[in-house]
């Protein structure tokens, strides 16, 4: 028989803040477990109307990355 590894998928806790403006820097920390050790963090896209367009962070902008919080700029 094939034992396959089960994945589970990350939980967000909570985040703070809960709002920012595009562009200005501010820092938004995600708490929840399951993130591993590297990804990416997409945000729905403004100039879309926020309906499933996304714009993804430059890696740049990810300040830390672990399996329990993320900070990105």
């Amino acid at each position: 028989s094939i034992k396959q590894k089960s994945v589970l998928a990350p939980i967000i806790s909570n985040f703070n803040p809960t709002t920012a403006t595009a562009g200005t820097k501010t820092r938004l920390t995600i708490n929840g477990s399951g993130f591993g050790s590297s990804g990416k963090v997409s945000f729905s896209d403004a100039d879309e109307g926020g309906n499933g367009s996304y714009v993804d962070a430059l890696e740049t902008q990810i300040v830390s990355w672990g399996n329990n919080q993320i900070v990105v700029e």
